[in-house]
């Protein structure tokens, strides 16, 4: 919907390069947004800014997300199947 900003509140976030983050967050509309946070800094002061371009799920695919994640692990842990 234009011109209605949507509020988030975050669910979990997990650190995948040095000043970049993965955020899971539930908006005020029960949509779930899987979004890029960057970290720059400022003055010393560090500043988080979210990028463009958010994947919204819902539960059930975000289930999916993590048993791709755990499916990815496991095979990079212990090799293909042969």
């Amino acid at each position: 919907m234009i011109g209605k900003d949507k509020r988030f509140t975050e669910l979990s976030k997990a650190q995948i390069q040095e000043k970049r983050n993965v955020v899971i967050s539930l908006t005020d509309r029960n949509e779930i947004a899987l979004g890029q946070q960057v970290i720059i800094e400022e003055k010393q002061r560090p500043i988080s800014v979210f990028l463009k371009g958010a994947i919204f799920v819902d539960r059930e695919r975000l289930v999916d997300l993590r048993d791709a994640l755990n499916e990815a692990i496991l095979y990079l842990d212990s090799g293909p199947d042969e």
